[in-house]
């Protein structure tokens, strides 16, 4: 988003960037692209080591962790109406949302007050767009 000098109207538009490491190279691929929170499964270790009193203690955990799903309605999928070329260990930006001039803007001023009361240290203002 680029604001103008009086910042009351925006140009609006973005970009993807699209990494190729897969050691292969794509002629007109059709991409479709996924937005979400990724849940990772955390590494598997099989002994705990602690200590207790100048003495170390090792002990077994329970079993390797098993897959974890999420559901497909927590992410979104947007489809390229584009083909793209990626070549073998190359990065490549594609344009995602075409730009949109003059957008009106309208700012407001936030103010956010954390638990405690209302001391300077618990009072945040910020400006939003």
């Amino acid at each position: 988003m680029t604001l103008n000098d009086d910042e009351t109207k925006a140009d609006i538009g973005g970009w993807v960037t699209i990494d190729n490491n897969s050691g292969k190279k794509y002629v007109d691929a059709k991409l479709k692209l996924i937005a979400g929170d990724v849940n990772t499964v955390p590494t598997y270790q099989p002994y705990v080591t602690y200590a207790m009193n100048d003495m170390v203690f090792e002990r077994e955990t329970a079993g390797a962790p098993s897959f974890s799903e999420k559901a497909f309605a927590d992410y979104h999928m947007y489809t390229l109406s584009q083909t793209v070329t990626l070549n073998e260990s190359s990065q490549k930006q594609v344009e995602f949302i075409p730009k949109v001039y003059n957008i009106p803007i309208r700012k407001y001023h936030q103010i956010t007050i954390n638990a405690g009361g209302y001391s300077e240290n618990n009072i945040k203002a910020t400006n939003k767009i």
